[in-house]
């Protein structure tokens, strides 16, 4: 029970050859690995017979240059998910602030660490409304806020002037503010708090290579933070976090940011072209600045589980997200995937929806 309330998506180990699946439950980029990374990551083969170096003082210079940010804020972490960890068993917070629906890690290792665990609620009839006063209220020297920008699986940017308020007000009482920017890289690059870092001791940014450059089993995400408590992470982590794969891979970092800005332009036609097919079946759509949307089902006779049945036999994958907080039974999230994929999926759902009407279910 408690694991399937943590499930992901991305599970495409449930048949024969995880190749089989057209997999729209993971949000990767369709363009998959950029050539350059990939001969990185082959050439890294040739550093396994050695331990990697502790202080991965090259992939901080690599990261740096990438996302533009001062080298000694940066602190690289096995995935996004390696980072998130490390805060919160570095940080420990008594308190563990969620603004929901999002990503089920935070709730699962604020739990591991003993935190009470408060949610509030973002999404009110379908529509986005953030209670400011209540997260305030909840704020405590020793607590910690987990948002995620753009949301997952909503797929929402947090506005610049209300993180400006919280993070003001953290600043005030001492306790902590976990901004996870996984997808922001499919977002403009404004959009990011990535300039607020080293000013505010409260802010702490966690991000990952994973789904812009679609290497889910590298395993390279980081930390961003003042210098003061990049040091603190530095000093709690584990030894070798990196492996020498996710080393090559951070080698092609400094020239990939062309390749990331034409996949951003890219993903927003594909996004927009896939909503408004999903639309016109029928769902409610829900705005996304991601690489993925969420969708409702409005018709109170057709029932997720077994769209998501059908679909798999179609070798379909889609991410059912009734384990969420605050959605149900009726939501689902689909990445969004090359024009090829994006069409099989609608005419998939097409089929299954007239199998389902024929039916009367």
């Amino acid at each position: 029970m408690l694991m399937n309330s943590f499930r992901h998506g991305g599970d495409v180990w449930q048949g024969k050859d995880p190749g089989d699946w057209i997999d729209f439950s993971a949000n990767l980029n369709p363009e998959g690995t950029p050539e350059k990374m990939m001969d990185e990551i082959k050439n890294s083969i040739e550093e396994i017979g050695f331990y990697p170096d502790q202080n991965m003082w090259e992939a901080k210079k690599n990261i740096s240059v990438f996302l533009r940010c001062d080298m000694l804020n940066v602190l690289p972490a096995n995935g996004g998910i390696g980072a998130l960890q490390l805060i919160v068993e570095c940080e420990r917070p008594q308190k563990a602030i969620i603004i929901e629906p999002s990503f089920l890690e935070y709730k699962r290792l604020s739990i591991n660490a003993g935190a009470e665990i408060i949610r509030i609620p973002m999404l009110k009839n379908d529509s986005i409304i953030w209670d400011v006063n209540r997260i305030k209220k909840e704020m405590t020297c020793d607590s910690m806020i987990f948002i995620c920008s753009p949301s997952n699986p909503l797929g929402n940017l947090v506005e610049r002037k209300l993180l400006a308020d919280l993070i003001e007000h953290s600043e005030k009482i001492g306790g902590k503010i976990l901004l996870d920017e996984a997808f922001i890289d499919y977002c403009d690059e404004r959009c990011s708090a990535r300039d607020l870092i080293g000013r505010f001791d409260s802010l702490i940014i966690i991000g990952s290579f994973t789904k812009m450059f679609a290497i889910p089993g590298v395993r390279l995400g980081y930390v961003l933070a003042s210098k003061e408590s990049i040091d603190k992470y530095q000093k709690h982590m584990m030894p070798w976090m990196l492996s020498a794969q996710a080393v090559g891979a951070s080698r092609a970092l400094p020239g990939l940011r062309d390749f990331a800005e034409q996949s951003r332009i890219k993903n927003n036609h594909l996004r927009e072209d896939l909503a408004s097919k999903l639309s016109k079946l029928g769902f409610k759509v829900f705005d996304s600045e991601g690489s993925y949307l969420l969708v409702k089902i409005k018709d109170d006779n057709i029932q997720l589980d077994i769209i998501e049945k059908r679909l798999k036999e179609y070798k379909i994958l889609i991410r059912n997200c009734s384990n969420y907080e605050c959605l149900g039974e009726r939501y689902f999230r689909v990445g969004v995937k090359s024009d090829r994929e994006n069409r099989i999926l609608i005419e998939s759902l097409k089929k299954v929806l007239s199998d389902l009407n024929k039916e009367g279910k």
